[in-house]
């Protein structure tokens, strides 16, 4: 009886259930419970012998078949799987670039965040801390009818030239 209702299990994650959804509503496991079916990160000879036979020697994505371990059975999946040794270059590509981009992309994004803190309508209340507060700019609370928007008045549109554009025919 528990062996079909694991194979049905089994069946629905690999027509594409969540893992986590059906972790909570069908484990014993506490732990697997409580962490959407999160178990961690284990290495070769912590795990029961049944376990890793089948674990180790599949790829990423891999849902097992039901796993007897004692009286209970088992079903996992293979998030991640990481080899021994070095990573080949197309296997370490995408952190490379990550590293590569945060030297240069970092500053921009910090620059950029200083500007619109700069230019919004920020107030900061007693007690408070403004951490990310932009150079010069006053975020000190104030009643809401003192704030006034910067606004533009008509005669300085008016001042600017204004490009006409042509809509082709």
């Amino acid at each position: 009886m528990a062996e079909n209702k694991a194979k049905a299990v089994r069946d629905r994650l690999r027509n594409g259930e969540k893992f986590s959804e059906l972790a909570r509503q069908y484990s014993d496991n506490a732990i697997a419970v409580r962490n959407d079916g999160l178990l961690g990160t284990f290495l070769r000879g912590e795990l029961s012998r049944a376990i890793e036979d089948v674990v180790f020697s599949q790829d990423s994505g891999y849902i097992t078949d039901p796993i007897r371990v004692g009286d209970a059975l088992e079903i996992l999946k293979i998030e991640q799987r990481t080899n021994n040794g070095q990573a080949t270059f197309d296997e370490a590509r995408s952190e490379i670039n990550d590293r590569m981009m945060e030297s240069m992309a970092g500053p921009k994004l910090h620059a950029y965040l200083v500007d619109l803190r700069r230019t919004a309508l920020l107030q900061i209340k007693e007690g408070y801390e403004d951490s990310g507060a932009a150079p010069g700019k006053d975020t000190s609370w104030r009643a809401t009818a003192a704030i006034r928007p910067e606004t533009i008045v008509k005669e300085a549109v008016a001042g600017k030239r204004h490009a006409n554009r042509l809509i082709p025919k």
